[in-house]
């Protein structure tokens, strides 16, 4: 293997290593996982081995030939200016490796007797391999390394994108199936509210206002209720992803519009804010924004429940007061 070929293997190391990372680090949200099921998961844990394995033939074997110190022209100013960039002494990198190789003796190679498996922070160990691939695109050239990036941080940014997308529509889909979720509940309701509208009816024909009026209320949140249990429109439509031109069918995200206006009957300023949040969700559906629309969405029927509440709440109030 002569020197062209060997700095050609540690750029594709170094690339398959910022690219499991950034797989692995977009399927995370702060402290918790974005994988929706088992399959996910365990995709998430094969980003995290490959990349510690990436990455240990870089920086934590010596007897490693793609390793920097068998590679690089001038070990001891190489590790100087890597140390120096990277804002970390000597004995914290040392350590940090031992963390690596912790992770890969105990869950990777082996099925240690630890309860709990701790991942390593991939954070420094992103910034010791930009630094790395630097060196060696700087002595390829443009030209020399073909098609791989011209530097490691677009290429890990890129690659965080494409798998944030993924991760993306997964949780779309939990939160749109527990959007359109529907129980034996949802039927009772749907019966006693119109029992309780024909109460309503026939206590107005008898001229029992506030027993019409609190029965009126009670038919109001059975409503609510069961149409907040159904899930709202369940009518299929398609999201075209534009970037990977892939088609994929999703449930409506409902609006709430129609309830958020009766709502305004009830409490007026309550109703108005769930008008605002439900005509919302039908701007960011047209413009493919997914994720907004469903918090809109979700805030809509909250505020109608608030306005329904208020309103009930009130009613009960004018029933008992002389």
């Amino acid at each position: 293997m002569d020197r062209v070929e060997r700095l050609i293997r540690v750029a594709l190391l170094c690339c398959h290593f910022a690219r499991n990372c950034a797989y692995f680090k977009a399927g995370w949200n702060g402290s918790n996982t974005r994988a929706t099921n088992e399959f996910w998961a365990t995709v998430q844990g094969n980003f995290i081995d490959i990349a510690v394995l990436e990455w240990l033939k870089l920086f934590g074997d010596y007897n490693d030939k793609h390793h920097w110190k068998k590679v690089v022209d001038d070990p001891v100013s190489f590790k100087e200016g890597m140390l120096k960039n990277c804002s970390i002494e000597e004995n914290d990198l040392s350590i940090y490796i031992q963390s690596f190789k912790k992770y890969r003796d105990k869950f990777v190679a082996h099925l240690d007797s630890d309860d709990t498996m701790h991942p390593p922070i991939l954070d420094l160990a992103i910034e010791v391999s930009k630094y790395y691939y630097s060196y060696v695109a700087k002595e390829l050239g443009y030209s020399g390394l073909g098609n791989l990036p011209k530097e490691l941080e677009s290429y890990y940014q890129k690659c965080f994108l494409d798998s944030e997308k993924f991760f993306g529509k997964q949780e779309h889909k939990k939160e749109l199936n527990e959007l359109t979720q529907g129980s034996k509940l949802s039927k009772f309701l749907f019966i006693s509210h119109w029992f309780l509208i024909g109460i309503t009816f026939f206590s107005f024909i008898a001229g029992q206002w506030k027993f019409g009026l609190l029965f009126l209320g009670l038919a109001g949140v059975s409503i609510f209720f069961s149409y907040r249990l159904a899930g709202g429109e369940r009518n299929p439509i398609i999201w075209k992803d534009k970037n990977q031109q892939e088609e994929i069918t999703l449930l409506k995200v409902p609006s709430y519009l129609f309830w958020a206006i009766i709502a305004t009957v009830w409490c007026i300023p309550l109703g108005i804010v769930a008008i605002v949040y439900a005509s919302k969700v039908s701007v960011f559906l047209r413009s493919g924004d997914y994720s907004r629309a469903i918090v809109a969405s979700k805030k809509a029927k909250k505020w109608c429940w608030f306005s329904f509440i208020a309103g009930f709440v009130a009613l009960i109030v004018f029933h008992f007061l002389p």
